[in-house]
């Protein structure tokens, strides 16, 4: 059987520090924010928020061929 594998890893992302991706992305916006002659509030809010989203599992789906048909990884299921 011959199936593509569709998934999101944070493996991929490159950041070897201990940085939280949350951290990441609201430092970029906050630069961006400032450049635009705005202010920042609730960095720690944000922060946890966006770690928190990150840490939603994503299932991992794996279209089966050209039969149109997708197999949920972790449960085994069919998708039509």
């Amino acid at each position: 059987m011959i199936g593509l594998s569709i998934s999101i890893s944070n493996d991929i992302t490159g950041r070897s520090s201990g940085v939280s991706i949350g951290t990441e992305l609201f430092k970029a916006y906050k630069l961006r924010v400032i450049a635009d002659g705005g202010t920042v509030e609730n960095d720690t809010c944000t922060i946890e928020f966006l770690d928190n989203l990150n840490s939603i599992k994503i299932p991992v789906y794996l279209l089966l061929g050209d039969t149109g048909f997708i197999l949920q990884e972790d449960t085994g299921k069919i998708i039509l």
